[in-house]
């Protein structure tokens, strides 16, 4: 059965790309313009007084679930996601970003309509670098839904997000649309854990460097010699320009494993890797390289 999706149609509003991707783009009061969450806050009545109160929500090192931050990927800005808690019992309440469309307001009304894209834009992969500081183990989750012009669901891709240990990772998930279709619509959701899991105040997800095709990737799909190692992608055998230290090397695959690679002079050996993605992150660099293992 197909998912319908009521949607107003503002063609003076679609863009090329999805806006702020970088998350550069700040409103005057400081928050990312096109990003944030609405939450409903559940406010009681006291039928004798008639007076209305609402419980206090503390944020963790911000106001709110979604704001900048300059501990970023690529550029000045990135968005941070956070949890925020109840003051009074302590209940954490998991943090949350999404695009919206926007552009001027940095209150979500809770009415998300999706972001209209131009007729032709490619919509086929969701890609972007994070950093997850999850203090409790939790698993951050990234989801992308394409929308058609009749308000029906075309594809829906979602991506797991584990903890980081304080790098930032590449994480890329490909869309598959049904022949023929068209994508008028797109809806990019982010949030701190899964369902039934216990997230912790205090946890981090950083999201920089948004893409929803190739042409929007900042990096090259393929890493040059000179981005640190080649061939890319490899058969086994990657010879590295970088400085190695030690016997091996650690690497992590797109579900956040991680693998111990053995390395002799400038040559690490991933073939006992099985074929896929891989992340490494070289010490002193801030930026994880990725290679893929054919």
């Amino acid at each position: 059965m197909k998912k319908l999706y009521y949607l107003i149609l503002l063609p003076a509003l679609m863009a090329a790309q999805v806006p702020n991707p970088g998350f550069e783009q700040l409103l005057p009061s400081g928050q990312l313009r096109n990003w944030g969450y609405y939450y409903t806050v559940p406010v009681s009545l006291d039928p004798e007084t008639g007076e209305s109160s609402a419980p206090q929500i503390d944020y963790a090192g911000s106001t709110s679930f979604a704001t900048s931050t300059l501990s970023s990927h690529g550029g000045t800005h990135a968005l941070s996601i956070r949890n925020a808690r109840f003051a009074q019992t302590g209940e954490v309440i998991p943090g949350r970003a999404e695009l919206f469309d926007d552009t001027n307001s940095d209150v979500h009304t809770g009415w998300n309509a999706g972001r209209p894209v131009e007729p032709g834009t490619v919509v086929d992969r969701l890609a972007f670098y994070y950093r997850f500081d999850a203090l409790n183990g939790e698993v951050g989750q990234a989801e992308l839904i394409a929308i058609d012009g009749d308000s029906n669901e075309l594809a829906q891709v979602s991506l797991t997000l584990p903890d980081t240990a304080g790098a930032f990772l590449f994480a890329e998930t490909s869309l598959n649309l049904p022949e023929g279709t068209a994508v008028a619509f797109v809806f990019i959701r982010f949030r701190m854990a899964g369902d039934g899991e216990t997230p912790a105040f205090g946890s981090e997800l950083v999201i920089d460097d948004l893409a929803v095709n190739a042409e929007m990737l900042r990096v090259d799909p393929v890493v040059k010699p000179t981005q640190g190692f080649y061939p890319n992608p490899t058969e086994g055998k990657l010879f590295t320009r970088l400085p190695l230290q030690g016997t091996s090397v650690s690497v992590v695959d797109m579900a956040g494993r991680r693998y111990s690679l053995p390395t002799r002079g400038c040559e690490i050996d991933a073939s006992a890797l099985s074929p896929g993605i891989y992340l490494w992150q070289p010490d002193g660099e801030r930026q994880a390289l990725r290679f893929i293992r054919k």
